[in-house]
């Protein structure tokens, strides 16, 4: 019952390994840059005050090119007004709405491709916050589910009742 915020680097990292400049490879590193108790109100500002402190602490603030957070109206506020990162189309859009889309996005890249990929992300503008793709899923499930009548809704909000029962009772807690 406790926040906390969680701030991720992915960062690409160039390796040689005593091979040719022309087969260096690029590979993603993941690193935890803070994972501490968030105090006060989740505004986009306490937010942002506290991003800001670890990517001073970091050294890394000139570094930052994307930000990616849930799309809660804080989590926008926080990375438009104190890093001027502008927010993105896709937020707004319909994601349902594939009358224009190019079917060929859906398709795996060819080996080799990687590089050229890395290259093309490398080369794009900077400063810009996305959505987590994996966020706005679990979102459209949560709602699907929420869409099911019958016995399975009724089966889900007793095992909601009873999850937030655990979560509030001493008494279940020490059993």
């Amino acid at each position: 019952m406790r926040s906390y915020l969680g701030i991720t680097a992915h960062v690409i990292v160039q390796q040689n390994d005593g091979r040719q400049p022309s087969e260096v490879t690029c590979n993603l590193q993941p690193l935890l840059l803070s994972f501490q108790r968030f105090v006060g109100p989740h505004s986009g500002e306490n937010i942002s005050s506290v991003f800001e402190e670890v990517l001073h602490s970091n050294d890394i603030k000139n570094k930052v090119d994307y930000i990616v957070t849930d799309n809660a109206a804080n989590m926008k506020a926080a990375f438009e007004t104190k890093f001027n990162v502008p927010l993105n189309n896709y937020d707004d859009q319909n994601l349902c709405d594939t009358e224009d889309e190019d079917d060929a996005m859906w398709e795996d890249l060819p080996d080799g491709d990687d590089q050229f990929q890395i290259e093309v992300i490398l080369g794009s503008p900077s400063n810009q916050r996305l959505s987590c793709f994996a966020h706005t899923l679990q979102l459209v499930v949560g709602d699907g589910i929420k869409a099911i009548s019958g016995s399975l809704a009724k089966s889900i909000a007793k095992v909601s009742r009873l999850s937030t029962l655990l979560h509030r009772s001493t008494i279940f807690k020490e059993r």
